[in-house]
């Protein structure tokens, strides 16, 4: 569910796109920037754009130890709520054992300016090994205490050909209530992307979804719809 980042750019692609360009400060420290454009904002299963495009944009100070400061910026549309962008800040440190076992931790926090009740603070730590992950987040806020755990599988093939899948076990911190009655706490949420890179330009096409019903999306989003299954396609290029 989260994020990390600070921007200041903006594309004008129909889909998702993040462009990277990192400039080495000196040895020790190095300024990536990144800009990115999705067909539609889609955070644990849920639909944050209200179904139209969304720009981000993001730097981060990278230091040779592991440790990294970020600011994000998006927009952000859930029709309820009068944020209309919300901005993430995080600091966190990597590790890596080799070149395929590695950890990732960070804490920060998301501001959604006009809707201060809906700011969180975040905690994330990441661990990957030959390809496979288990991504674990915690946030709480005013309205907010809710967990989501991933665990997931990414394989390369030739040519710069790769599948990312995914499957979520979440926690929104409330009672949820299906249309037969019966209430349980816990969702799933799936995705499975298939990315190519080609001409230093990454094509993503990915497919995701929750298990929630009509009734358990509404109590969350407001509207039922904004659970469903979802396509997005993607650009990014690195340069």
């Amino acid at each position: 569910m989260f994020n990390k980042k600070l921007i200041i750019v903006f594309l004008s692609f129909t889909a998702t796109s993040p462009l990277v360009q990192a400039v080495e400060i000196n040895k020790d420290f190095n300024l990536n920037f990144t800009a990115t454009a999705m067909s539609e904002y889609r955070r644990s299963g849920f639909d944050l754009s209200d179904g139209k495009p969304v720009v981000q944009g993001l730097v981060s100070l990278v230091h040779k130890s592991g440790w990294d400061i970020s600011a994000q910026i998006s927009n952000y549309d859930v029709v309820v709520v009068p944020a209309k962008y919300e901005i993430a800040y995080t600091a966190g440190y990597f590790h890596a054992f080799n070149e395929k076992v590695y950890v990732y931790s960070s804490l920060g926090q998301t501001i959604y300016p006009n809707w201060a009740d809906g700011n969180v603070t975040e905690w994330f730590i990441s661990a990957n090994a030959y390809g496979a992950f288990f991504n674990y987040f915690y946030d709480w806020g005013k309205n907010s205490n809710a967990q989501y755990r991933y665990i997931g599988y990414k394989y390369n093939f030739t040519n710069d050909v790769w599948l990312d899948m995914r499957y979520g076990y979440n926690d929104v911190g409330i009672q949820l209530r299906n249309e037969d009655g019966d209430i349980r706490h816990n969702y799933s949420t799936r995705k499975v992307e298939l990315g190519k890179k080609y001409n230093d330009i990454s094509y993503t096409l990915a497919y995701a979804d929750t298990d929630l019903t009509n009734s358990e999306c509404t109590q969350i989003m407001a509207y039922g719809d904004k659970c469903s299954s979802t396509v997005v396609f993607g650009i990014k290029k690195t340069f």
